[in-house]
């Protein structure tokens, strides 16, 4: 990340982390409800080449087909922390 000062990493870096926590909170709901989901983007750009996040993106990118997204937001309303 050139050209990004110490502390801009560090804000990005723990944007980052809560990300992968609202991700795996989402994962959880997503398996329990048989929801189909997947990254997208610079997500799966991230996963693939650095094995997690781009060292600058600050958000998860993902898909999820129309019927699923409208049942998960359902669930939402009552399962999320």
């Amino acid at each position: 990340m050139d050209g990004f000062s110490d502390n801009m990493k560090e804000d990005i870096r723990n944007i980052q982390i809560k990300c992968i926590e609202i991700l795996n909170i989402v994962d959880q709901i997503c398996r329990k409800h048989h929801i189909q989901y997947s990254l997208c983007g610079g997500s799966v750009v991230g996963a693939h080449l650095y094995q997690g996040y781009l060292p600058w993106d600050d958000d998860v990118d993902l898909y999820m087909p129309r019927s699923d997204w409208e049942k998960f937001v359902e669930i939402c309303r009552t399962e999320l922390p």
